[in-house]
């Protein structure tokens, strides 16, 4: 269902309630996915340029949704669990663009399964990430590292040999600077005096105590 007459820079400033720019993040998500799975016919996948095209007024609507689940059963029906991932990787960046960073989790858990059921390894690393980032945006920073976590360890195992291997090497080369970054920002969150200066953690906890724990204005 990919049409290449919405774009990003189309929808920039557009008055439109339904109309999105794309976060960074689906931005970033949506060109490792094309790194390794260049060739995938979209034609059945409803993808984030879909949903900018054909409901631009009304976002995630009702209509959204069920061409969601339209297109979930098209693709399921099929049994072929690469694409599924795919699939289930552009509905979650859907929801992701639309702020349901929660939906777009689950979405991104999904896919990995799909994955994992084709055997594709760098596509399990990549739905642990992107679940990351999802939980992240989320606010849940433990979990998030966790995801991360397992995406580094997918990482550190390369296949031998073979077409996985070279999918694997494009894959780390792309993702392993955006995932220490994304460990930087949820460890930053998580333990917000690591790394800073002792003595000036000291003079806000002393700080809070003093006004009973309020966070001065």
């Amino acid at each position: 269902m990919v049409d290449g007459s919405a774009t990003t820079a189309d929808n920039a400033g557009s008055p439109w309630p339904g109309s999105r720019v794309r976060p960074q993040a689906v931005r970033e998500l949506e060109a490792l996915l094309a790194l390794l799975f260049p060739d995938t016919p979209l034609a059945d996948c409803i993808t984030v340029d879909d949903v900018l095209r054909l409901y631009r007024f009304s976002g995630l609507s009702v209509a959204t949704l069920r061409a969601i689940e339209q297109s979930q059963r098209i693709v399921r029906a099929r049994g072929d669990y690469a694409m599924l991932g795919v699939c289930e990787f552009h509905i979650g960046l859907i929801y992701f663009t639309w702020s349901d960073p929660r939906a777009a989790a689950n979405q991104f858990l999904l896919a990995r399964q799909s994955w994992t059921l084709a055997g594709d390894h760098p596509g399990k690393c990549l739905g642990h990430f992107a679940q990351g980032l999802a939980l992240a945006e989320a606010l849940h920073y433990e979990p998030a590292m966790l995801q991360y976590g397992r995406a580094e360890r997918l990482l550190s195992q390369p296949p031998r040999h073979g077409p996985a291997a070279t999918r694997h090497g494009a894959l780390e080369e792309a993702l392993r600077p955006l995932l220490l970054a994304a460990q930087a920002a949820a460890r930053a969150r998580l333990w917000p005096y690591e790394g800073s200066d002792p003595a000036a953690a000291g003079s806000a906890d002393g700080a809070n105590q003093t006004t009973g724990g309020a966070t001065p204005p």
